[in-house]
């Protein structure tokens, strides 16, 4: 679904505004609705979604590298020497890493890293060990941060980003929702907020109901209560 399907949605449910018009403040107000919606939705997206892969060059002697900007977690390293991949085994403390890796150890192939967590530059790091010997490319897999931009009139005709096309339903419906709190419509408030509620549900049942997946207990939604 593009930004202005979802618009003219909204604007024919609302019986506001002119689907043929994309200039007037009515529009603004139900695109600023639709990201607030977006940002919701956002968070029901599965995390395999978000799954992307990268390279980093190895330095001979350099043992602390920055990772893409959009690096929310890595998620394994591997590199290729003499046609064998070789896969860095994670060490979870950093203790523990200085103690398996010394920094007096001779320079050798990688075979274990760190997660140094943010740089000064706001980038995810690694620490490898032992330091390289020789100059490589680094493979990895990592989940990526969401785009969280605000959509614009700009943007109209283009899908709406980083949401899988089966939870454009929640969008344009959340959407619906956020603009009927902005124009104080009572009755519109109340019909769009059941609409949005389930199709929230819908995805979170679908996602439960996924057959591809291997059987397995899933909690719900947990509170903590004072007695």
């Amino acid at each position: 679904m593009t930004l202005q399907q979802a618009i003219d949605r909204i604007k024919l449910y609302a019986h506001h505004g002119d689907t043929t018009v994309t200039s007037d403040a009515i529009t603004d107000t139900i695109i600023r609705a639709i990201n607030d919606a977006r940002r919701d939705i956002l968070l029901e997206v599965p995390r395999a979604w978000l799954r992307k892969t990268g390279t980093k060059s190895i330095v001979q002697g350099t043992a602390t590298y920055a990772l893409a900007s959009d690096v929310q977690e890595p998620l394994f390293f591997w590199y290729t020497i003499n046609n064998a991949d070789k896969f860095l085994i994670k060490v979870d403390n950093e203790e523990d890493f200085r103690k398996l890796i010394s920094s007096n150890a001779s320079q050798n192939n990688p075979t274990h890293y760190f997660d140094a967590g943010i740089d000064s530059s706001g980038y995810r790091q690694i620490i490898v060990g032992p330091v390289p010997l020789t100059a490589f490319t680094l493979n990895y897999t990592y989940y990526k941060i969401f785009d969280t931009d605000e959509l614009t009139t700009s943007g109209l005709a283009a899908d709406i980003p980083e949401i899988p096309s089966h939870m454009h339903n929640a969008v344009w419906k959340g959407g619906l929702y956020y603009f009927a709190k902005s124009i104080d419509d009572a009755m519109l408030l109340q019909t769009s907020q059941a609409d949005y509620v389930m199709a929230i549900q819908q995805i979170r049942q679908s996602e439960d109901k996924n057959s591809d997946h291997k059987a397995a207990f899933k909690f719900g939604d947990m509170q903590v209560r004072k007695y």
